[in-house]
Parts: C-alpha cells; structure tokens; sequence
C-alpha cells in the first residue's frame, strides 16, 4: 500500500534512534548523489566545513548530506567550541562554517558575531550559514545583522545546500 501510496520509505513500530538515521541516511544517500552529479560543477573535494549543531540527530543528518559532497567536516555542539575550534588551527582552514541558532553556552547569533568582530580578516570573511528551523523573515533578519552570509531552514534542503556549498567553494 505505500509502495502504490508513493511513500520512499516505510518504518516500522517500535521505531529507534538507529532505524531512523538508516532511514534517513538511505534517503539522502540517493539525493545526495543524484543532486551532486546534477548541480556539482565546481568541485568541493578538499572544502572543510565546520557544523556547529548540539541536537546529535540533526548533526548526524547534516554530517550524512555533505559528506557525500566533501568528507572534510568537523563537528561541535555549541558557539564556545566553535570559537575554539578556530583558535587551535591556521587561518583559512575551514572554508565554511554550517551553525545552528539555538544552542547552550553560546548561540549561534553570538558566536557568530564574537567571530566577526575579531581583528582578523578570515574571522571576517569565513562564510557562516544559519542552520536552523527558525525560518520566519525576522529570523533571517536577526541572522544576517550578526553576521551570517546565508540562512538555510531545517530540515536541510539537499538543492538549497549544495547550493550555498557551491556558492562558497568558489571562494
């Protein structure tokens, strides 16, 4: 019946934390290539992204879309370790930093301007993309006047992402 339905993919009760990230990771496999291979024309082999999110679901789904785009990618739960993370190595290590909104210790509206206030110019001008399922048009305001480059609503869009990925390898 869901075949006929149309549905993708079926899970069964009790569904788990585990069935779920295979379902997912199943779907975005296939989207992924299919999208890459459609909208990749500049390459992204060697980018290193930064994914700052603190739910470990959204992160394990983030990290499944851009892996099969680059496999260059670190991961932190909040602003303070991204803040960090970018202390401990060499200016223009990472090209591109995915951060989520709301997380603890330190938001993603903060870090981000802690980041572009520094006096240095890759802190200024490391592209960092809102990740977040805060979508309204004061959310998207309140992100770009910290600092953000671009606002990306979740659940990741695998066109918009490759999107914005692309949009930024170039630089």
């Amino acid at each position: 019946d869901a075949d006929k339905a149309g549905f993708d993919i079926v899970a069964n009760r009790p569904i788990f934390k585990s069935d779920i990230i295979k379902l997912f990771n199943g779907l975005f496999d296939k989207n992924i290539q299919s999208e890459t291979h459609k909208n990749n024309k500049s390459s992204l082999t060697g980018k290193r992204i930064l994914i700052a999110e603190d739910n470990e679901l959204n992160r394990e789904i983030a990290v499944e879309l851009i892996k099969g785009i680059t496999g260059n990618i670190d991961t932190v739960e909040n602003g303070k370790e991204v803040l960090d993370k970018l202390a401990v190595h060499e200016d223009g290590y990472y090209d591109l930093i995915l951060m989520d909104i709301q997380m603890p210790i330190l938001n993603g509206y903060e870090a981000t301007k802690q980041i572009r206030k520094a006096d240095n110019e890759y802190y200024k001008n490391i592209p960092i993309v809102a990740m977040t399922a805060n979508a309204f048009d004061t959310d998207v305001k309140k992100a770009f006047d910290s600092g953000m480059n671009e606002h990306l609503s979740k659940p990741l869009d695998v066109k918009k992402l490759n999107k914005v990925l692309n949009t930024y390898s170039k630089k």
